[in-house]
Order: C-alpha cells, then structure tokens, then sequence
C-alpha cells in the first residue's frame, strides 16, 4: 500500500480496498515497531575464522637456486668456499645469534686495543741511529797514571852500579862552618834491579828524612820559600835526590816545589803523569834540582791540589815555616782521603810544629821533626 491511501474496511473488516486520500492532509506515517522507546541491543562481534595452514609441499631439491653458490660436494676441493658465501648463507638462514655477534664485535675491540698497545711501546722505545757524519767527541779526561806490575829481580846484577854514597848531614845551626854537600853522579844513584830493594825499609818502601812508608806511588811536595835559606835547602835537595834514588822501578814518583807558587818536575817541560826511574829521568831531575833558586811565600795548596790529582798513595810535605795560604784548611777536607800525609818540619816555630802534626794526625801519616 502506498504512503498517500488509505484502505477501506467492510463491516465485516475485511479490507475493501484503497480510497483517495483527502486533499490537503499530511499522509499518514506508518506504525512504529514494537521496539520502539527501548534501547537497542548490543551488537555481538561477529567471529572470524582462523586461516587453516595450507602444508606447502616438500622442496625439490633437485631445483638450484641461481643466485646461491652451491657448495662443493665432499672431498671435491676444486670449488673452495668463500667466507662471503659462509656469512650470507647463516644471514639467510638467521642461524647468526646475538652471542656470535658479540664475540665478533670483542674480537675486534682486542685487536685494535692490542695495536695501539704495540705501536705506543714502539714509540716510545729510543732508536740509535749510528752516522758516519757524526764527529766523534773525545771526553775530556786526565790521564791515568799506569801502574806498573809487581815483580821480584832474580838473577845477577845486568850491570855492577857501586851504591851511593853516604849523605853528610850538614848541620843547621847558624854561625857553623858550612859542610859540603854531597856530590850526586849517575854512577853513584842509578842501581840495577837486582841489588835494588826500595830503600831502607825494605821492597818497596820509600824513604825521606827518615820517615819510611811502603808505598808504589809517592810524590814530593818541597818547600823552596824564602825561609829555606842556607844549609836547609841544600839538605832538602840531598834527601829528596837520596830517596828518589832508592826508588825500585816498580815504584812511581812525582816532586813539586812551592813558594809564592808551585814548581812542577823538570818545568817547562812537566810530565803529565806520574814517572818511574831510569837514567833518561834522572839525569833531567838532577838538573832540574841543582838549578832550583829560593823564592817568595809559603803557599803550598796549589801543589798540594795538584798532587792530590795524580792520586799517589802518599804525600811528602817538607817545609820550615807557616803557611802563608789556605793549606792547612784544605788538607782538613781532603781527611776522608786514602792518600796518607807525612809532614816534616824543618826547625819550625810551635804553631808551625802543631799545623803539621793536626795534618799528619789527620790524614794517617806521620810528623818528623828535623833540627
């Protein structure tokens, strides 16, 4: 039926069919459902199927996949494997785990920390690299002083030497008649080795105003001052020339005289070292001594300082007089020294006799008197 009729009903109530509608009325909606004024129920979710697995069928492996390199059958080494077909292949195959990953990365970080340990050692390690451009600098350094080897003379005399001969004290007493020294020659004072025995006291020894010392290097520091004036320097000269000449030639010796400054032996022409007695050396010292005069002040540090340089075994200091310089302060440093210091005064005043036995006393020597 149409929204604009109406239907018409026989007293029966049968329908008898449509009729015209009115003019001019609104048509008449139709009925609402019986749900209406109610709250319409809740939509259900609808379910979905699950996806039933399709089972794929079973790879052919007779199928080569071209973009794959085979690997070669076994014991068939002609197609070796390359790493790059290794680590795709476990890639493609997700068999590469976190822990393979980590290894490989601390691998890595070992390596390079172990480089940089070697090439830092490297570094710092000094490289010599020897040039013959490079000059050779010579150090600048004092001659040792060789020391001649022990050694005892047996057999006969190479040469028959008569011994020297006595020395005639001359007395020091002023006003006296003068004696006459004593008359040094080459015969006299050179003896052959095998009736040498090192002066009075025996192999080795030397001796000097009496006072005797085993020693294989000694020097001789005279005084030539002034003071010495008369039969003092005359005596000096004779025992110094007495005591070089009974020197063995296993021993070594040096002489400084001293006033206002210090005379090295045989000056201008000084060795530089310590010598050993033959007939060269002492015909050069005896005429160096017998043209030795008397001069100025008592200054003996610079021979001392100098004698101390050639590191004898023991010192001889001879002088009549004061010191005019700083001697005695000097040999007071030089106590822990192992050079021995004999000190001989030759008619000294009291302080001249107490400065000489303070440095006797203290660098292990001895103090003679002489009168």
């Amino acid at each position: 039926m149409s929204s604009g009729s109406f239907e018409a009903f026989s007293s029966a109530g049968l329908p008898l069919g449509p009729l015209p509608a009115p003019p001019n009325r609104a048509p008449v909606p139709p009925p609402l459902p019986a749900s209406h004024g109610r709250k319409p129920p809740i939509p259900q979710p609808i379910p979905i199927p699950r996806p039933v697995p399709i089972p794929l069928p079973p790879a052919d492996k007779s199928v080569v996949d071209p973009t794959r390199k085979q690997a070669a059958p076994a014991g068939d080494p002609a197609q070796p494997i390359g790493w790059r077909v290794l680590l795709a292949d476990l890639f493609r195959r997700r068999e590469l785990r976190v822990t393979t990953i980590s290894s490989i990365l601390h691998m890595i970080v070992i390596i390079v920390l172990a480089l940089i340990t070697i090439r830092a050692e490297k570094n710092r390690m000094p490289i010599l690299v020897a040039s013959p451009d490079v000059e050779k600098v010579k150090p600048d350094l004092a001659p040792v002083p060789e020391m001649a080897t022990p050694s005892v003379a047996v057999g006969p005399a190479v040469r028959a030497v008569a011994p020297p001969k006595a020395v005639v004290k001359a007395p020091l007493n002023v006003g006296m008649a003068v004696v006459p020294r004593t008359t040094f020659s080459l015969n006299d004072m050179i003896l052959s080795d095998s009736t040498k025995t090192g002066g009075a006291g025996g192999a080795d020894s030397v001796s000097f105003f009496g006072s005797s010392v085993m020693a294989q290097r000694v020097i001789f520091v005279v005084d030539n001052s002034q003071s010495m004036q008369g039969q003092r320097f005359e005596r000096a000269k004779e025992e110094l020339l007495t005591a070089v000449s009974n020197l063995s030639p296993r021993q070594r010796f040096y002489v400084y005289f001293f006033s206002d400054r210090d005379y090295p032996m045989l000056e201008p022409k000084s060795p530089t070292t310590m010598v050993t007695l033959d007939t060269k050396m002492w015909e050069a010292l005896l005429g160096w001594v017998n043209k030795l005069e008397l001069y100025g002040d008592t200054r003996a540090e610079s021979a001392l300082r100098k004698a101390y340089a050639l590191k004898p075994d023991v010192i001889y200091l001879l002088t009549d007089g004061d010191f005019s310089d700083e001697t005695f302060n000097f040999l007071m440093k030089m106590k822990y020294s192992k050079v021995r210091v004999n000190t001989i005064g030759f008619d000294v005043t009291d302080t001249g006799r107490d400065v000489l036995k303070k440095i006797a006393e203290t660098l292990k020597g001895e103090f003679t008197e002489v009168r």
